[in-house]
């Protein structure tokens, strides 16, 4: 009973983000009703995703609640998780180097207790901080490899998540038409939290074909969507990039309106890259028309640029890259190691059953060889003593001939006397 309560305490929040306040607030006060540490730490983790695109403090807030939880009861599966959706905060907030390090470690846990699911999780993470520092051969591996992973779960909201990054490396890579049908593979799985991303970039797909006509009506669904499921920080991303639309098209007073509100989205949940791509281009926008206000947006830009691309996080990022790289090698040439050795056991063992089979082998055609020898040579005796036995039969019938004959002579002798 109280697990179909939980379930459906959580589909309260995945269904709908309409309802987010009220879903977290009843969320909040089930948690006292659950004595069951493992549910507590699910709900916990459950009210912090619901924060992730609205208020990033108070993600953090129950993420940390639930890996401490976690780690009481020693609860690996609730603490990979919490520690993966912890890191998404991080990155949103621009420390990509703290996201990166909590992915780590989830999906570290993942991997000892052998949790395909958490681990094709955490390897989204991994690719989206790739993303985001613009490793893009490296994002498309660790998303691929997500795929895999989450196959056997069957968890189409990640998959879905996972299709959806895919198109967005190869839409920064401006290979539009593989973005698009990755895109499209997202928007099949009918995950209505993610529409608002999906959309957003399907609008940048056809804005860089020049469909400004589509690129619009995807952007405004878009918004709409993302504010519908209360995502500030979907919501920040798509103003900035309506605004980057209006701006090719000429429409300056357009541009610097969604630019605006792209800005206000993104300071409303601490999303510096959201930050970033309004507050910069304000500042184009203003450079030639109001020095001081395209001065005022250029530190918000530098600031947000900084924050998340500065030279220490990149050099930190690149250092656990390198660090994972290595324990990820000594790990596999460990497995080799391990793998030859099984394969040279294996081979003894082969070897040593080999010898016993040829011994045995041997030793019952051996037996076989003096069994036919000894039949052999009790058959020649048999012969022989046959033989013998044909010799004194012919013998015995010749002397009673002889004797036949003889008494047979000394008759006539008598009778001719």
């Amino acid at each position: 009973m109280k697990k179909l309560s939980l379930i459906l305490s959580l589909a309260l929040i995945c269904g709908n983000g309409l309802a987010q306040s009220n879903t977290t607030d009843s969320l909040i006060r089930r948690i006292a009703l659950f004595r069951e540490d493992t549910i507590r730490v699910d709900l916990l983790i459950e009210i912090g995703r619901s924060y992730r695109f609205s208020y990033p403090d108070s993600l953090l807030f129950y993420t940390d609640q639930a890996i401490d939880l976690a780690q009481k009861i020693n609860y690996q599966k609730g603490e990979s998780w919490a520690l993966s959706l912890k890191s998404f905060a991080y990155r949103e907030m621009g420390n990509l180097p703290k996201a990166l390090e909590l992915t780590l470690k989830a999906i570290k846990i993942a991997q000892e207790i052998g949790n395909e699911e958490l681990e094709g999780g955490s390897l989204i993470r991994i690719g989206q901080v790739y993303q985001d520092i613009k490793e893009n051969s490296k994002a498309l591996k660790s998303f691929k490899n997500a795929i895999q992973k989450l196959e056997s779960s069957n968890n189409k909201f990640q998959t879905a998540i996972c299709y959806m990054s895919i198109g967005m490396v190869f839409e920064q890579m401006n290979q539009l038409d593989s973005a698009l049908f990755y895109e499209q593979k997202a928007l099949n799985f009918k995950m209505y939290e993610q529409f608002p991303d999906i959309l957003r970039i399907i609008g940048n797909i056809e804005a860089k074909k020049g469909n400004t006509h589509f690129a619009l009506a995807h952007y405004k669904e878009g918004i709409q969507r993302g504010l519908k499921y209360n995502e500030k920080r979907t919501t920040s991303f798509i103003y900035g990039n309506l605004a980057q639309l209006f701006r090719q098209m000429n429409q300056p007073d357009s541009s610097i309106f969604y630019a605006k509100k792209g800005l206000e989205y993104g300071e409303m949940v601490s999303s510096q890259k959201g930050i970033l791509l309004s507050s910069s281009l304000l500042s184009e926008m203003y450079d030639s028309v109001n020095p001081k206000e395209s001065l005022r947006y250029y530190k918000i830009a530098s600031a947000a640029k900084d924050s998340l691309f500065g030279a220490g996080n990149i050099q930190a990022i690149q250092t656990m890259i390198e660090q994972e790289e290595a324990q990820r090698q000594e790990v596999e040439k460990t497995r080799l190691a391990y793998n030859n050795k099984l394969k040279v056991y294996a081979l003894l063992v082969g070897l040593a059953v080999f010898l016993l089979i040829s011994f045995i082998l041997y030793r019952n055609n051996k037996k076989e060889k003096n069994a036919k020898k000894l039949l052999q040579e009790k058959n020649e005796l048999i012969e022989q003593s046959l033989q013998k036995l044909k010799s004194t039969q012919t013998q015995l019938i010749q002397s009673e001939k002889l004797a036949s004959l003889g008494e047979l002579t000394a008759g006539i002798a008598h009778e001719i006397q």
